[in-house]
């Protein structure tokens, strides 16, 4: 044990050098284009112009600002997310481009590393928790985790979010619960099921404690919005009155959308709308039985496809189902080793079919079997690999 231990720290010693020297050499040709840059743009251009007391949302002022760093298009890249947004990347945007990026592509490098470790925490059986090398290999695997990094996306931290919320919300520290799911909420048409939830979760166990503690946490952002630009938000719905309802998202609207008609717009909310139905009525048949832990892994796999719009990259928060069928895969590996075998070899063939599309320069919309394949494959393991009560976490 002490062997295997002292390995596992020298190993993670030469990766952290390693990942060291290769920051040192990145920085000296770190700018625009570069691994980690491409959507991190816009929130830094947005940020400029908040801490200057502008519209974030100008498209004419943004255009500038990004040809300014390399921006090669005639239209600017736009930050949609809404303006309790701001203020989480604010700091960077009193950085120079390149340090602000580099620093961001470490933020979210130790975003996956923490919320993978999390989640293995969260779901690994027992005797097997302190095994987070396990969860890291796993994660580095993960091509949307591998999309977020690249583009410099802000999907992160709804994975950070929502690893928070169920943590908090297992040790019965619901503000705290809440707070963490502020940080979700920069997209939170991607996780509208987990909303849905938490507020027939509220409703029917009278505690108040997590909506509190989002409503709080998105005030003190909204603040800070305010003290800097006052019409922020007046802005932002300006914005909102041209939606980019014209982008083509690996989603089931945006699938529907192409198979009946571009022109017919509402089918991008139709699944929306439809599932918020349906999880209200299921849930209302076995509120006995819910519990956040088991409950989450369904929900994102639900809510991530058959939102009204999306990207691969958002789906890095199906890190957390993913990361449990592994832990069921390590529970029950010996005993089931043809069930086993099976999922693993989908993990894989998942994650390298989404590599090679995107490799291939193929439309992001292609990649939207990619979730409802990841869903196929936690069934699967959870009726092969866990029929009966999942392994404990420490």
């Amino acid at each position: 044990m002490a062997m295997r231990r002292g390995i596992m720290v020298l190993s993670l010693a030469l990766a952290c050098l390693a990942l060291v020297a290769e920051l040192a050499h990145m920085w000296r040709n770190y700018e625009y284009g570069s691994f980690g840059t491409d959507d991190f743009l816009e929130y830094w251009s947005a940020g400029q112009l908040l801490r200057q007391g502008k519209n974030p949302y100008d498209f004419d002022a943004l255009l500038d600002i990004e040809r300014s760093v390399g921006w090669p298009e005639e239209a600017p890249l736009i930050m949609w997310n809404p303006p309790w947004t701001l203020p989480l990347v604010l700091p960077l945007a009193f950085l120079p481009f390149n340090m602000a990026a580099l620093l961001w592509f470490c933020i979210n490098l130790a975003i996956l590393f923490v919320c993978s470790a999390a989640a293995w925490r969260l779901f690994a059986p027992e005797g097997f928790a302190n095994r987070i090398g396990l969860a890291w290999m796993a994660a580095f695997v993960f091509m949307p985790a591998i999309f977020t990094l690249r583009m410099g996306q802000i999907s992160s931290l709804i994975l950070l979010g929502v690893v928070g919320f169920i943590f908090y919300t297992a040790k019965g520290r619901d503000i705290l619960a809440g707070a963490s799911l502020a940080l979700a909420m920069v997209k939170p048409h991607v996780v509208y099921l987990l909303l849905v939830t938490l507020c027939w979760w509220t409703a029917t166990r009278r505690r108040w404690g997590a909506l509190l503690g989002l409503a709080a946490a998105l005030a003190v952002l909204m603040a800070v919005v305010l003290c800097f630009s006052p019409r922020c938000v007046e802005h932002y719905l300006q914005a909102m009155r041209e939606p980019p309802l014209y982008w083509r998202t690996p989603t089931l609207g945006g699938v529907l959308r192409v198979l009946v008609g571009w022109e017919h717009r509402w089918l991008q909310f139709l699944p929306s709308a439809v599932l918020s139905l349906v999880t209200l009525f299921c849930l209302t048949q076995r509120a006995a039985k819910f519990e956040w832990r088991r409950a989450i892994g369904p929900i994102l796999l639900i809510s991530v496809p058959t939102a009204a719009y999306g990207w691969s990259f958002d789906q890095i928060v199906l890190l957390i189902p993913y990361i449990q069928a592994i832990a069921w895969v390590v529970q029950h590996g010996r005993e089931r080793r043809a069930s086993s075998a099976l999922v693993l070899t989908a993990l894989l063939l998942t994650n390298g079919l989404m590599c090679w599309q995107n490799r291939r320069g193929l439309d992001d919309l292609y990649q939207f079997w990619a979730p409802l394949a990841l869903g196929a494959i936690y069934i699967y393991s959870r009726l092969t690999l866990c029929p009966g009560r999942e392994g404990k976490s420490k």
